[in-house]
C-alpha cells in the first residue's frame, strides 16, 4: 500500500513538472517569437531574405551578367533592399508575405486530402476506371485554370494590389460585402466548386482505357 502511495506520488510530482516545463517552454517560445517581432525580422529581414533569393536565383539562371556570381549576390541584395524601403510596400509587403503563403498553404493542404480521398476511392473501385491516370491530358487544362482562378483568388485576398501605386482591386470591391452573400461565403463556394469539378475531371473515366485494352489484345485463332 504504501508502495503504491509513493509510486502515485512520484507520478504526479513529475508529471507536474513536465506540465510546468512545457508551460515555460511555451511562454519562452512565445517571447522568443515576440523578441523577433520586435526586432524586425518578420517585417523586414524574412521578406529581405525571400525577395533577395528569388532575385538572385533569375539572374543566376538567366546568366545576364554571366557566370559573375558576385555581382548577381550584389544586384539582388540592391533590389531587396530597395522593395524594401518603398513606401508603398515597406510593412505591407510583409503582411502580403503572411496571408499569401498562408492561403497558398490552405489551398495546397486542401488539393492534398482530396487528391487522398479520389485515390482511396480509386483504389476501392468506387470511381474511375482501372489504369487510367487521375490527370489525363484532356482535364489538365481545366485543372491548370481552376490552381489559376485559385492563386488570383488568394493574391486579391491578400490584398496583393496594394503593393502596386495606383490600382486599388480588392476582394470586397469584387465580390461585395452586402447581401446574403459575403466575400468569405463566396470563396467558400467557389473553393467548394473547384473542388468537386477536381474530383469529377479527376475521377471521369472516358472508356479509352477499354477500348485501348480490346484493340490490344490479339484475336484468338479458331
Amino acid at each position: 500500500m504504501t508502495n503504491k502511495i509513493l509510486t502515485n506520488f512520484i507520478f504526479g510530482f513529475v508529471a507536474s513538472i513536465l506540465m510546468l516545463s512545457g508551460v515555460v517552454f511555451a511562454q519562452g517560445f512565445q517571447d522568443a517569437i515576440n523578441s523577433l517581432k520586435d526586432i524586425g525580422v518578420f517585417q523586414f529581414y524574412l521578406p529581405f531574405i525571400i525577395a533577395f533569393g528569388i532575385f538572385y536565383a533569375l539572374l543566376d539562371k538567366t546568366k545576364i551578367f554571366g557566370e559573375q556570381k558576385a555581382l548577381n549576390v550584389l544586384v539582388a541584395a540592391g533590389i531587396a533592399g530597395f522593395i524594401l524601403v518603398q513606401t508603398p510596400v515597406g510593412i505591407l509587403f510583409s503582411e502580403f508575405l503572411t496571408r499569401f503563403i498562408g492561403g497558398t498553404l490552405t489551398i495546397i493542404l486542401t488539393f492534398m486530402v482530396v487528391i487522398i480521398l479520389v485515390v482511396m476511392f480509386k483504389n476501392a473501385g468506387i470511381i474511375g476506371t482501372e489504369g487510367q491516370p487521375l490527370i489525363s491530358a484532356e482535364n489538365a487544362g481545366w485543372i491548370l485554370g481552376i490552381s489559376a482562378l485559385l492563386a488570383v483568388g488568394v493574391f486579391l485576398a491578400s490584398g496583393g494590389t496594394s503593393i502596386f501605386p495606383g490600382i486599388q482591386i480588392s476582394a470586397n470591391q469584387l465580390f461585395g460585402t452586402g447581401g446574403p452573400i459575403n466575400s468569405g461565403a463566396l470563396t467558400m463556394i467557389i473553393l467548394i466548386g473547384g473542388t468537386a469539378l477536381l474530383i469529377f475531371l479527376a475521377s471521369r473515366g472516358d472508356g479509352r482505357g477499354d477500348e485501348g485494352t480490346t484493340q490490344g489484345q490479339a484475336t484468338p485463332r479458331r
